[in-house]
């Protein structure tokens, strides 16, 4: 009788070991398993000290997140972040707050971001982050990496936010990863869309196109010195400067030249991060280090 169930066993084993795993004809087994590493609930503390969960992507595609955004914090950035990396030192991040920056080689070979415009009131931002729904997109389409947030109010739909980063990444290699990560906020119910999109998709573009370019000419960050200073390609533009985690500061303005002066004196390898915005005008943003 021993026997007998032993070998039941063993050819119910063997059964289920070449059983075949269906695949929808228009998937293949990566794109398939694209959203099964992301969590549903997320309670992060310090800055990235969590994520969602490494989605593993790959050419053309478009990744939606959908998830409850909790604030527990005071400040614009205490909410959730997006980064898209290669896995090998280089980054995008993109904050909730119409902020991002660059990490790895991105930062000075070629690579930009743009952004629209940010919210009229960053007081009505802080109370609508406490509770809401958002919706991530990150699309990608050769070298264009497009993450569009749209941020509802739970208290109050009337109040909402869109808020989008255009960044081009000429060196970005074809196999990515993305996942949700931030700081002092609660995520939950998050839930994950992907597809792949082919080359001739245009909705990669945004309203912020129709708007003329602009760029960052110069940054000059040297340690031992309280001062920031560079050169835009427009003038009276509108500067902030983000030195290392502080909060960003406006910069004077005097024609296309910019000039900040910090408390403190600039350390080596911190990071700068340039943010110009000019009516009519894309948004730009330049990361270097101070050297």
């Amino acid at each position: 009788m021993r026997k007998k169930i032993l070998a039941i066993a063993l050819a119910t084993t063997m059964a289920f070991s070449t059983a075949v795993v269906a695949v929808p004809a228009n998937k293949n087994v990566a794109e398939a398993a694209v959203g099964d590493a992301t969590v549903k609930d997320l309670d992060i503390g310090d800055a990235f000290t969590a994520n969602t969960g490494d989605e593993d992507v790959s050419g053309n595609f478009q990744l939606v997140y959908k998830f409850t955004n909790k604030s527990v914090g005071t400040n614009n950035w205490d909410n959730y972040i997006v980064e898209i990396f290669d896995g090998a030192g280089q980054y995008i991040s993109t904050r909730a707050d119409n902020f991002g920056w660059f990490a790895g080689t991105w930062v000075d070979d070629g690579s930009t971001m743009e952004w629209g415009d940010g919210a009229a009131d960053w007081n009505t931002y802080l109370e609508v982050m406490k509770d809401a729904s958002v919706t991530v997109t990150v699309k990608r389409v050769g070298s264009k990496i497009t993450i569009t947030n749209k941020i509802v109010s739970n208290a109050d739909s009337s109040k909402s936010y869109k808020f989008v980063a255009n960044c081009d990444v000429p060196n970005a290699a074809d196999a990515l990863k993305v996942h949700i990560t931030g700081e002092k906020v609660g995520l939950s119910g998050i839930t994950t869309e992907y597809k792949k999109v082919s080359a001739s998709n245009k909705s990669n573009s945004s309203s912020s196109s129709k708007k003329k370019s602009m760029s960052v000419k110069k940054v000059t960050a040297k340690a031992g010195t309280k001062v920031v200073k560079g050169s835009v390609s427009v003038a009276k533009a509108k500067v902030k400067v983000t030195v290392g985690k502080d909060k960003a500061k406006t910069a004077k303005v005097s024609g296309k030249n910019f000039t900040l002066k910090v408390s403190s004196k600039l350390k080596k390898n911190t990071k700068i991060t340039v943010k110009v915005t000019k009516s009519g005008y894309k948004t730009v943003t330049k990361t270097v280090k101070v050297k």
